[in-house]
């Protein structure tokens, strides 16, 4: 789970923060709010985070506890892959709607 976070974390501060900074609030954000790319865009982004910062807690509550604390975080990680669902849903929707644009113009 540690290696996976990483990599994780690797891609998200190497390609999403810069192209979300850089192409997505500038073009689509800051101009239209209520525009589709941009709703999606803002619910994405929050549940990405959300799903992240769950997935350092639960990594760092086991690195502390070891295998026994594992067991008694069902809940907590259901809500996680929930929420990491939902956002990957959001991203993948997200990614369509731009590619999409760029096919179509």
């Amino acid at each position: 789970m540690s290696a996976a976070l990483v990599l994780h974390l690797t891609m998200i501060f190497a390609i999403m923060v810069p192209a979300f900074a850089v192409a997505i609030v500038p073009v689509f954000v800051v101009p239209h709010v209520s525009g589709l790319t941009s709703l999606v865009s803002l619910v994405h982004a929050p549940l990405g985070v959300a799903s992240v910062s769950l997935g350092i807690w639960l990594v760092a509550s086991w690195r502390v506890k070891g295998l026994k604390g594992c067991f008694n975080k069902k809940k907590i990680m259901l809500t996680t892959m929930t929420v990491w669902l939902v956002s990957i849903s959001f991203g993948i929707a997200l990614y369509t709607i731009l590619d999409w644009s760029v096919l179509m113009s």
